[in-house]
């Protein structure tokens, strides 16, 4: 019985120890799964820090804000860009249009620069050779406060290379008008005399008092002639929409007032001289000091004129008008005469005739044997037209209206010295002015009744021809080309032999 118990009692034991074995293995491998399991929630949760720490880490080097919500749930992280922790910043304002820098053409800025100073030095316009100098001290101030107050070329010039500038741009004078030379020198298109009638009737409709003067209100309500261009590029375009106040600048006589009159005249310019004259003389057509044609007629007109002259004036006239009646008419025939037939008349009546026709026609042609009736029946129009008062055919340019009007001593008188600034003058310089009277009065007496002259007359002038080769008057002066020419020679003396 005995016996019996203890092998009972072995075999519960066996039992029991391997019960025990088999939960302590339990636990061994639930401990492992465990620790397993920790171990990989804690590679995740740090993983899930090192996330966040470096979102943190990038957003305070980069110096910008973490907008939206940042979550670490559990072992995972992530950002809520549906939860925004403060709303968009605004957009940040568009960086300032600058005009494009060239190195020999101003800025509007610093034209209105030069404006500035001008008025201060000059507020009617003149001033003498010390502009010069001003220049000079211009760029010296630009180049210590680092920003340029003129083009990078020019602030390398020195005072001879100012004065050669000044002398080939304007001539030698002594006097200067200093928005002369910032027309010249704005790059800025220049307007067509039609564009300056225009801007002219539009100035006049405002200008109640008659006294050439709008205010700033009227002449910004009035479309420029360049308001409506555009440049090559976006800086160009900023450039011409800058330049309507800077216009305004030069040419006003307070704040609210500018002389319109003085800046249409001012733009009277071509690349011909002769034309900016042309200009000037159609903006004074209907200002009541031009006069109509027949005032300039001498009265020793007839008894000057070769009797010839005078035939040869009727005849041409004559046959004009006779062809310009008949011109439509169709000759089906028409007989061609011979040589006795048409020189039949010692006085040679046909021949003449023929002769006079085919002259006004600017062609002299030997005919010989071949001259008929039929020669002229479809001529083009004359390229000249022949006036009893002249001494020569006049050219067809000066045909026009404004080449005809009568032109007053005393407005001849004003635009050269306006043009020259020669009222500007000191005493010292009077034998300047006298002597240009002189010439003037000399060109009056010569060519014109002594009080007037037509306009043709005055332009072809030797006195006209030596202002338009010795000045600027009237001509559009390429001031910057100038400057390109001055700096290149420069360059080119200072390069290694």
């Amino acid at each position: 019985m005995r016996a019996k118990i203890e092998f009972r009692l072995r075999l519960i034991e066996e039992r029991a120890k391997k019960d025990l074995d088999r939960v302590l293995d339990l636990m061994k491998q639930t401990f492992a799964e465990y620790q397993s399991h920790v171990d990989e929630q804690l590679i995740k949760e740090l993983g899930a820090i090192d996330d966040c720490m470096y979102v943190f880490k990038r957003a305070i080097e980069d110096g910008s804000p973490i907008q939206p919500l940042l979550v670490l749930d559990d072992n995972r992280f992530y950002v809520d860009r549906k939860i925004l922790l403060f709303p968009d910043p605004p957009p940040p304002p568009p960086l300032p249009l600058e005009e494009g820098r060239n190195p020999f053409s101003f800025t509007v800025e610093q034209l209105m620069t030069l404006v500035n100073k001008f008025t201060q030095m000059a507020p009617m316009g003149i001033i003498e050779t010390p502009m010069i100098q001003v220049l000079r001290e211009m760029a010296i101030a630009g180049f210590e406060s680092g920003k340029p107050t003129l083009p990078a070329a020019w602030a390398k010039l020195d005072s001879f290379d100012y004065k050669e500038m000044f002398i080939e741009s304007f001539g030698d004078q002594t006097c200067l008008d200093w928005r002369n030379f910032l027309i010249n020198i704005a790059d800025l298109p220049y307007p067509s005399i039609e564009q300056l009638q225009a801007l002219k009737a539009e100035y006049a409709e405002r200008d109640l008092k008659k006294e050439v003067i709008v205010t700033r209100k009227d002449y910004d309500d009035v479309t420029l002639w360049f308001d409506n261009e555009f440049g090559d590029t976006i800086e160009a375009d900023l450039k011409l929409s800058l330049a309507k106040p800077l216009i305004f600048n030069m040419f006003k006589i307070s704040n609210d007032e500018m002389n319109y009159f003085d800046m249409l005249m001012g733009y009277c310019r071509a690349e011909d001289p002769e034309d900016g004259l042309g200009m000037a003389l159609d903006l004074l057509l209907d200002s009541g000091f031009i006069l109509q044609p027949e005032n300039c007629m001498r009265e020793d007109e007839f008894d000057k004129i070769h009797p010839r002259k005078i035939i040869d004036f009727i005849l041409v006239n004559f046959f004009t008008d006779l062809l310009n009646l008949t011109e439509t008419v169709e000759l089906k025939y028409l007989p061609r005469l011979t040589n006795q037939e048409v020189f039949a008349s010692k006085e040679n009546e046909f021949e003449i005739s023929e002769d006079i026709l085919r002259r006004n026609k600017g062609v002299r042609k030997d005919y010989g044997d071949l001259s008929s009736t039929d020669s002229e029946t479809n001529r083009p129009k004359p390229e000249r037209v022949l006036y009893l008062d002249d001494d020569d055919e006049m050219p067809a340019k000066y045909t026009c209206e404004k080449w005809q009007m009568c032109v007053p001593y005393e407005i001849s008188l004003a635009l050269i010295m306006n043009a020259l600034n020669y009222y500007a003058l000191s005493p010292i310089h009077q034998h300047r002015i006298l002597n240009i009277e002189q010439r003037l009065k000399d060109l009056y007496t010569e060519r014109g009744t002594g009080t007037h002259i037509r306009a043709y007359r005055l332009t072809t002038s030797d006195l006209f021809k030596e202002l338009y080769a010795t000045t600027n008057i009237f001509k559009k002066t390429n001031i910057i080309q100038t400057v390109e020419k001055i700096v290149e020679r420069k360059k080119d003396s200072s390069k290694p032999v």
